[in-house]
């Protein structure tokens, strides 16, 4: 069955819905001004790491990239669900939605409304694939080995991951119900995303 798709329009405000996803993508000039949604959820375990994973080769995006957690929003489905659900699918650890942090609402660089949110993930245990079809390989990873595999090449990333990752954890060290302890390895992940912008 096609996956059907409600598409909104710059401010996140539903203006089509139902729409099957293909059609979108085969017509999107028939649509102008009006966007699919996604969701992007940057989680963070207690050692201040963030959920990473590395986007099927099957994928028509993007294919072999390290990314965040990235789920199109489903029709009549609330992006919050979407962002809980994305979670499951992408690395097998629950979360609830009273736990997701908003970070950045808006278009993005692929022409899709985006939500970004942040999570803590203290609690999880280990991520996981659930399906190889949409993600290879699932890890927890500090942000320094991140912008290293980025400097060396050795990691290729989707559009936009570092400023994402960015303002997720700016997110997260603002919030009031983020412990102190990852508090802190966000403070240090902030001061080394802003040093890599300034150089990439």
């Amino acid at each position: 069955m096609a996956e059907r798709i409600d598409l909104v329009n710059d401010r996140g405000e539903v203006r089509v819905i139902g729409i099957s996803r293909d059609e979108y993508n085969q017509n999107r000039d028939h649509y102008p001004g009006l966007y699919m949604q996604i969701v992007l959820v940057l989680g963070v375990n207690a050692l201040g790491e963030v959920l990473v994973h590395v986007r099927a080769q099957s994928k028509s995006v993007d294919p072999g990239k390290i990314d965040k957690v990235c789920e199109t929003v489903q029709t009549r489905e609330t992006r919050l669900e979407a962002a809980v659900r994305g979670v499951a699918e992408e690395s097998g650890l629950t979360v609830s939605s009273d736990k997701l942090v908003p970070a950045k609402a808006g278009v993005n660089e692929y022409e899709r409304y985006r939500e970004l949110y942040g999570v803590i993930l203290d609690d999880n245990g280990a991520p996981r694939v659930i399906d190889a079809s949409e993600v290879e390989k699932v890890w927890f990873a500090p942000v320094q080995d991140l912008i290293a595999a980025a400097k060396d090449g050795t990691g290729q990333f989707v559009g936009g991951f570092f400023s994402d990752v960015a303002l997720a954890i700016n997110a997260l060290r603002a919030h009031p119900e983020t412990p102190a302890a990852i508090r802190e390895s966000l403070d240090s992940s902030a001061v080394m995303l802003s040093e890599y912008s300034q150089v990439a």
